[in-house]
């Protein structure tokens, strides 16, 4: 606060005068740069796939003077040059990542004054896989050494959830095998595998592993395989047999896959003929007099009595089975007594 006086003389030596007070406000000071940077899209993405949007827009300055715009890389991963932008001095930018890893951009504000300011952004570029999802194909059933109904479907994430093209993805599998040992997923992140069920009933399992050492990610698949359709008919007999009237033969017989699995509910019919001359045998199944007899077997396995009813001789004991045949063992007939 100041006092000023002012004195005035005229040519007759006439005076006045008057105080003048003066104060002094202090100058506010100049209101600081803030910069409002964000990223629009991309902040988490695939290293040269993915376009960063990067945008300043909302950065102005508070008297409405102009401003300069510096965006700037100042840490990238070893592998990188640095990436690109599409125009490193405008409020509104598109960034490029060229390799996996984390990058910080900064944008740095200047005005006419030479007053400064700065805001970090993070980016992240990465492809590597971090998560095998299950789309298809789990929990499904098939016949042995069918393939299943419906292929095994996955997809392959990074850890932004972003799907990962070009990874390479291997099969493995137990009691179960795909077409493919080996796959590589689309553009999308998808991968499948068409898979042939082993040969013995019960669990199966099929595993998709993509990654690279340290960094593998897995997902398993849960099957089952059942028996297959007939292939063989098996007679347990270890030597030609002989029967009477009174004096029978139990036989044996069970009806399996290809693989050996026994099927259970299966029709089979006891065929039996005679070998040789001049004398015929007849036998019974059953007691019933028939030559054939249709047999259902369960857990796999069935049994029929013989007995001779007629004179001695040879016979040819037959099971058929779903269109498919077996030739069993000979019994020889005893003859009436």
């Amino acid at each position: 606060e100041f006092t000023a006086s002012l004195k005035v003389t005229d040519e007759n030596g006439d005076e006045a005068s008057a105080e003048v007070r003066l104060v002094v406000e202090p100058a506010e000071p100049a209101t600081a740069l803030s910069v409002v940077a964000r990223i629009v899209s991309g902040a988490c993405g695939l290293p040269n796939r993915t376009e960063v949007s990067l945008d300043a827009s909302a950065t102005v300055h508070p008297a409405g003077e102009p401003l300069l715009f510096q965006w700037i890389v100042t840490r990238s991963p070893a592998e990188s040059g640095g990436g690109t932008f599409s125009n490193r001095e405008a409020p509104t930018t598109f960034f490029y990542p060229d390799a996996a890893g984390d990058y910080e951009i900064r944008l740095f504000v200047r005005d006419l004054d030479e007053q400064y300011a700065s805001a970090p952004l993070r980016v992240v570029a990465d492809d590597a896989p971090a998560l095998i999802s299950i789309v298809g194909g789990d929990h499904q059933t098939a016949r042995a050494g069918e393939v299943f109904e419906r292929p095994l479907l996955i997809n392959i994430t990074n850890r932004c959830g972003l799907p990962l093209p070009e990874v390479r993805v291997d099969w493995n599998g137990t009691n179960a095998a795909g077409e493919r040992s080996r796959t590589t997923s689309d553009r999308k992140g998808g991968a499948w595998n068409n898979v042939r069920a082993g040969g013995r009933i019960g669990e199966a399992q099929v595993r998709a592993v993509a990654g690279r050492d340290g960094n593998r990610v897995e997902a398993d698949f849960s099957l089952e395989v059942v028996a297959g359709t007939p292939a063989l008919v098996l007679m347990d007999a270890v030597s030609d047999v002989e029967v009477s009237d009174t004096q029978g033969a139990t036989l044996t017989f069970r009806v399996t896959d290809a693989y050996g699995n026994p099927l259970t509910d299966q029709e089979a019919d006891v065929v039996l003929s005679t070998m040789g001359s001049p004398v015929p045998a007849t036998f019974e199944a059953f007691d019933n007099g028939l030559t054939t007899t249709s047999i259902s077997t369960t857990s796999g396995v069935a049994t029929v009595q013989l007995f001779s009813a007629g004179a001695a001789g040879l016979a040819r004991v037959e099971v058929v089975s779903a269109a498919l045949q077996s030739t069993g063992r000979l019994l020889r007939g005893g003859g009436w007594r």
